[in-house]
């Protein structure tokens, strides 16, 4: 279409009243109120919403509240709309447990974290049962965003079939990698190469894609379709 307006505007009120997708990407401590505001004073199609949702119980179970009865709400979690992570999942042993880990270097694992437990989630179709944060690290250091901090040490998630998840972030020049173990096999995501290594000797060369390649087709399944990966 060759009829496209954009509006830049300063103050909430300015906007239209009838909204087909809002995105809000604002950092964590704002968003329940964000999401309050404007699901108060505007009606709403489609919403995604940047992670991590909140930073408090309190304020996940206002949101819970809030989009109770409206199934159009997304969370950004990309792996699962990348072709590399759908081919990977290919590959992926079924009804099988699986032990993983998933390592590297100051990686922002507070932040990051929840990417790669729901990845699991979405690699081995099981649902997430129980976290152990019992060997993070006592010392936090201020993140890249102002007012926020990360944290180093060792995430353990379990998951609803028994499948385990190991998350570690450490200081230690470290490549990122994820290694899967079942009874009978290991498989390795080496990010240093971008390959994966799969059974029967497969491998998977491929790349995670950038935010911005993928923003169009995701808006464009939720526009037509109210739906999306």
């Amino acid at each position: 279409k060759k009829n496209i307006k954009v509006n830049f505007v300063a103050e909430i009120i300015d906007l239209p009243y009838e909204i087909d997708l809002l995105i809000i990407t604002t950092t964590a401590d704002v968003r329940a109120e964000l999401v309050s505001t404007f699901s108060s004073k505007f009606r709403i199609k489609s919403w995604i919403l940047e992670k991590l949702l909140t930073q408090s119980l309190e304020d996940l179970n206002k949101l819970e509240n809030i989009f109770k009865n409206n199934q159009n709400v997304w969370v950004n979690m990309p792996r699962r709309v990348m072709s590399w992570h759908k081919e990977i999942k290919c590959h992926i042993p079924k009804n099988k447990l699986i032990n993983a880990k998933i390592a590297g270097s100051n990686w922002g694992l507070a932040c990051n974290s929840i990417h790669f437990i729901d990845l699991f989630s979405w690699w081995t179709n099981e649902d997430l049962y129980s976290i152990d944060s019992s060997n993070l690290e006592n010392k936090w250091v201020e993140s890249k965003r102002q007012g926020f901090f990360e944290i180093n040490g060792c995430l353990r998630a379990v998951f609803s079939k028994g499948s385990s998840l190991r998350i570690i972030s450490n200081s230690k020049e470290n490549n990122f990698f994820i290694r899967i173990k079942t009874d009978e096999q290991n498989l390795l995501l080496d990010y240093k190469d971008n390959i994966f290594y799969g059974p029967n000797k497969i491998k998977i060369k491929g790349k995670e894609d950038l935010q911005s390649q993928m923003s169009k087709n995701l808006i464009e399944d939720i526009l037509k379709n109210n739906f999306c990966d």
